[in-house]
This record gives structure tokens, sequence and C-alpha cells, in this order.
């Protein structure tokens, strides 16, 4: 039985790690509030799996509220590759990236030339 909840405890660890990391690229005033919520929740779920597992109480519902989030990052890790997907976006919210920007336009950004 003892083995069992280090099963739990070492899925915990091995799902709440990819938690830490998409939650750390998603910002509330950036991404849809129910993805963000979605991911908080099950990073509480692992938490919980995983304090279970620690405490030597874990049963079969721990190991799934463990492993369900860890199939979801699985599943979805095409998806996170690059970076949040852009159907997590708010409506009319964008983070831009220096690719988006026309470099040529710089320099009447600056007070330059105008050419």
């Amino acid at each position: 039985m003892m083995l069992f909840q280090w099963l739990v405890f070492l899925a915990a660890i091995a799902s709440g790690l990819p938690f830490i990391c998409r939650l750390s690229m998603l910002h509330p005033s950036l991404h849809r509030w129910p993805v963000i919520a979605m991911h908080i929740v099950m990073a509480c779920s692992v938490a919980w799996g995983g304090y279970r597992g620690w405490m030597h109480d874990a049963d079969f519902g721990d190991l799934c509220s463990v492993l369900a989030p860890l199939l979801w990052i699985w599943i979805s890790f095409g998806n996170w590759r690059d970076g949040v997907p852009p159907h997590f976006r708010r409506p009319g919210r964008s983070a831009g990236s220096l690719s988006e920007i026309d470099v040529s336009m710089l320099p009447r950004v600056s007070g330059g030339r105008k050419s």
C-alpha cells in the first residue's frame, strides 16, 4: 500500500511542474478567465492528490485527481509548445511580439526622418 501512496505523490510532482509553467504564462488581462480558472483548479487538484499521497492517505480518487490533469498536459502539449495558444486570448487583447512589428516604421516612432 505504501507504494501506491508514493506513486500518487510522485505523479503529483510530475504533473505539478508543468502547471507551474503554464500558470506563469497566463495573464489575467490577456487571457480568458475560464482558461486561467481551469488551470488553477487543476493545479489545486494535483496539489491535493500530492498532499494526500504525502500523508499516506491517498485512494483511487486522489490518483485520478492527479492523472486527469497530467493527461490534459500531455494532450495539449503540442498547442502550448510555442506559448499560450492564440484561441485562449481575450477578445481584442494581444500580447504582441517582435515578429509582428514592422521594423521599417521604427524611425517614425522615435521621431526620426519621415521618408
